[in-house]
């Protein structure tokens, strides 16, 4: 399926709610929006879903929130990227562990 334009996006229109999403993604950014359209997009270009309903954006919504709180506070930092001092407080804290 190739679509021009997101118009072209087809929607369940007995089943679909634009502010009920609104309200269901409060907190997420512009670009977690963008992630989660672009899901979405290749779910409907993939035959995985038909049209978009409620339930399908809430549960990507569900599934994406559910994968930044997963990785939350996770973040590897190379030795290069730290400065002297925050190394020496990371090499106290294993000493003392």
């Amino acid at each position: 399926m190739k679509l021009a334009s997101t118009k072209e996006i087809p929607k369940d229109i007995h089943n679909f709610s634009y502010a009920e999403i609104a309200e269901y993604s409060a907190g997420l950014t512009g670009g977690d929006i963008k992630n989660i359209t672009l899901k979405l997009c290749i779910k409907i270009c993939a035959g995985r879903i038909t049209a978009l309903d409620t339930v399908d954006v809430k549960n990507e919504i569900d599934t994406y929130k559910q994968s930044l709180e997963d990785s939350k506070g996770i973040r590897i930092v190379l030795d290069n990227e730290l400065a002297e001092e925050q190394k020496n407080a990371l090499e106290d804290k294993r000493k003392n562990q």
